[in-house]
């Protein structure tokens, strides 16, 4: 093999060009016609451009083959997504006398796609859920046997992968919609809309074995990994080895995938994933079933390699060159891992997708630290790849070790200029469950619901946390008030006065304060928000150091003081009631706003806190005003499920939108009637745009 072409982009194709390197191996790297100076292009050795949009490149095995030809490449390597497990891009390539770096289009066939593997699993006495994966597809065939199987019940794409064309359905009702989403996502994201049924199993995790073979019969494990840590069944979090396995269920997992790969006469790397779960458990003794087989390199390979010391790329291309499979006893396991994927996606903001421009980019750079991307400061994020931006992988001697090094790197990690979930990553590396490494699959699901009730208890104290921290920093910049200040401010002067109120309300030929003003509590960290009423009514000097806030919130009365301050003169130890709690406060927006927001790290994690200013109060005459729905977020509109002059419900999806190969539905915001829709399917959106015209009733 003497020159590579990888048929993908971004930190895959960077990672492939860097053991071609170390092995002398020429690389050419290939993109779509509107991607602008990509630096996987960059980084090759010869780069060929292609057409419009994914159809035309990366999803087009006739234009990346002849791109292969033209380039001189003898060898193809599929990386992860696009094409890498198509059988019909592995026979095409083989068809033009080049070497595909991934296994057979036979064994895709028998193995890749997921109905298939499924058969071959039961016919082998490998455990698998209950399911409907014949060939009929008919929309009537498979809502009966989704019904017929039960709720909750999972949807997934046969040619699927990274969570698109899944769905979770919980009832009869939401099935048709679930069923045509799914299908359309694994129509625009792999070509292929064809689905299976299985059995939802909440309570399990995500453990999977990655094989490699040599074709001819030779199959080794190098050992597994852990995923459990998914949202939108995407992994979030991946871990080697497996925490929490007994010797004997490690075992099992290992003897049946290479069970499956032995029948399928392996050749080069292939991931074996299962759920597993407590012996006995939804009826299956053995205490797992099979989920899908994955026949390419894995997103989360760098785990494996960390804690085995070896290359997996490079194992792929000694075999795909006929070099000799490593035998099962050279592999030996030292030590920890663990890989965070950091997204392009607003965590505060119900994870929705995000992109930009690249203000600022650092990475951590200990030894302990891997990083593998394809950013660089000025670069523009599309919303129209996948929304994964980097991944951050940690080792240690153990896996305490692994996650306290990764926390750390997170800690030096800046990705600015759009929002993104490294703070989100962090937060769920210090949860008592990822500690104990005790979780199932449901797990970051299950946090999000707790912490949004954590809030709902504890966004009172946050607020007078705020009240506190803005008290002490009144003094330093100005405050606007409806009362005119002495020359030397003195807040203690203001014993009984002093008062915070918002800007004041324009009213009919009239200027009136608000008694109350409104607050918007938000955990940045896990998305969840609360909204409340709240008044400073009244400051007592406690003594000669401290003084206690009297505060209204929500109508209950609230005593916040502040004990111990930073060298800047902010609280970070406050008394809230009998309650002492730590805390980090900073202001980092507007310092003359009445209300600056403020970000407040307490009770494991970060908050922002930012006065809502009131509408403006409207005479009795001038009407129920007309509101538009936005865009949250930048991609295409699908579909418009509204007409003018329908009646609709707050909440209700109005159009579906489609970003970083992900639905994504756009709500009302309000009760009303649709007054004017503003786009059509097929057009393209930026976030905040108007979608639909609402008159709110």
């Amino acid at each position: 093999m003497k020159r590579l072409l990888v048929a993908n982009r971004g930190e895959i194709a960077l990672r492939i060009f860097a053991t071609c390197r170390r092995l002398g191996i020429e690389t050419v790297a290939i993109s779509s016609a509107e991607e602008v100076d990509p630096p996987h292009a960059e980084a090759a050795d010869f780069h060929e451009r292609l057409g419009n949009g994914f159809s035309l490149s990366y999803l087009s095995p006739s234009a990346i083959v002849a791109a292969a030809l033209r380039s001189g490449a003898d060898a193809v390597h599929p990386g992860y997504g696009f094409l890498a497990e198509s059988p019909i891009f592995a026979r095409e390539v083989a068809n033009a006398g080049l070497i595909f770096v991934g296994p057979t289009p036979e064994t895709m066939e028998k193995f890749g796609e997921k109905h298939a593997a499924r058969i071959l699993a039961r016919s082998l006495g490998v455990p698998v859920a209950p399911g409907y994966d014949d060939a009929d597809q008919s929309e009537g065939r498979i809502l009966s046997e989704g019904r017929t199987l039960g709720f909750p019940l999972m949807i997934k794409a046969v040619a699927g992968g990274g969570g698109r064309g899944m769905r979770v359905v919980t009832s009869d009702a939401e099935l048709p919609e679930a069923l045509a989403a799914a299908k359309r996502e694994a129509k625009a994201g792999f070509g292929d809309e064809r689905i299976l049924l299985e059995r939802f199993i909440p309570k399990a995790r995500h453990v999977e074995v990655q094989l490699l073979g040599d074709g001819r019969g030779g199959v080794i494990h190098l050992f597994e990994r852990d995923c459990s840590a998914q949202r939108r069944n995407q992994k979030v979090i991946e871990e080697a080895p497996a925490p929490g396995l007994t010797k004997k269920k490690r075992k099992a997992l290992h003897d049946a995938a290479l069970l499956l790969g032995r029948a399928v006469s392996l050749r080069n790397a292939t991931t074996v994933e299962f759920l597993v779960f407590n012996d006995g458990d939804y009826g299956v003794p053995e205490g797992f079933i099979f989920l899908e087989a994955n026949c390419r390199l894995q997103v989360e390979h760098p785990v494996t390699e960390q804690i085995l010391g070896c290359d997996l790329v490079e194992q792929q291309l000694l075999i795909a060159d006929g070099g000799e499979l490593l035998k099962q006893t050279d592999i030996h396991e030292c030590g920890a891992a663990i890989e965070v994927r950091v997204y392009a996606e607003d965590p505060a903001h119900g994870f929705a997708p995000t992109g930009g421009t690249i203000s600022r980019l650092q990475f951590s750079s200990a030894p302990s630290i891997r990083n593998e991307h394809a950013l660089r400061s000025g670069l523009e994020v599309s919303t129209a790849f996948d929304p994964m931006l980097a991944k951050v992988i940690a080792g240690g001697e153990d896996r305490e070790e692994a996650r306290k090094n990764l926390i750390g790197a997170l800690a030096e990690t800046q990705i600015d200029g759009f929002a993104q979930n490294l703070g989100f990553l962090s937060a769920l590396l210090k949860t008592p469950e990822f500690i104990a490494g005790a979780f199932p699959t449901g797990f970051i699901p299950e946090l999000l619901k707790r912490r949004a009730t954590e809030l709902e208890e504890t966004k009172d104290q946050i607020l007078g946390i705020y009240f506190a921290a803005l008290f002490h920093r009144l003094p330093l910049s100005p405050v606007r008030s409806s009362r005119k200040l002495p020359p030397r401010f003195d807040p203690f002067a203001l014993r009984g006065k002093f008062l915070l109120e918002s800007e004041g309300i324009e009213g009919p030929g009239e200027r009136a304060l608000r008694p109350e003003s409104s607050f918007t509590i938000r955990d940045l960290n896990f998305g969840s928000e609360e909204v409340v009423q709240a008044t400073l009514k009244d400051v007592a000097r406690t003594d000669l150091c401290r003084q206690t806030l009297l505060l209204d919130v929500g109508g209950r009365r609230i005593a916040t003081i502040a004990e111990r301050f930073n060298s800047f003169g902010t609280p970070t130890s406050i008394r809230i009631g009998d309650r002492v709690i730590e805390a980090a406060v900073e202001f980092p927006g507007d310092s003359s706003l009445a209300y600056p927001a403020a970000r407040i790290v307490c009770f494991g994690s970060l908050y922002e806190v930012s006065g809502v200013m009131p509408k403006r109060v409207r005479s009795a005459d001038e009407g129920t005003p007309d509101s538009a729905v936005v865009s949250p977020l930048p991609g295409c509109i699908l579909s418009i499920r509204v007409k003018v002059g329908d009646a609709v419900s707050r909440g209700e999806v109005l159009a579906t939108l489609e970003s970083m190969k992900m639905e994504h539905g756009i709500l009302a915001s309000a009760d009303g009637v649709v007054r004017e829709i503003k786009v059509s399917s097929g057009e393209s959106v930026r976030a905040g745009d108007a979608v639909i015209v609402l008159h709110e009733v």
